[in-house]
């Protein structure tokens, strides 16, 4: 309901509250896919791929994994294209740091 009134934090937090509240798996992915997709909304594309990324991890039986993977590719794809096409964008993002 939150969602489809763009009203998207507030989403995020009743996802979230599916999330940690209730130990139905399907439930659980289904609202960890729905806070991405929110995050996504918001231009949050980090967080979007964090959210996807953990549903992939902690669900991989749901069918929303399909749609995560899917998601978590194009978002990686803009990133590179936008990347892509500016030069200091490029040289910033080549010049990250060595672990330690």
């Amino acid at each position: 309901i939150q969602f489809d009134k763009k009203d998207h934090k507030e989403a995020i937090k009743s996802f979230y509250r599916v999330v940690a509240g209730y130990g139905y798996a399907k439930w659980q992915a289904d609202a960890m896919h729905e806070a991405a997709r929110c995050f996504e909304v918001l231009k949050l594309r980090d967080k979007a791929v964090e959210q996807y990324r953990e549903l992939i991890q902690k669900h991989p039986q749901s069918d929303k994994v399909p749609l995560a993977k899917k998601r978590v590719e194009a978002i990686d794809g803009e990133v590179r294209d936008w990347v892509a096409h500016d030069p200091l964008k490029a040289t910033i993002f080549q010049e990250t740091p060595a672990a330690a």
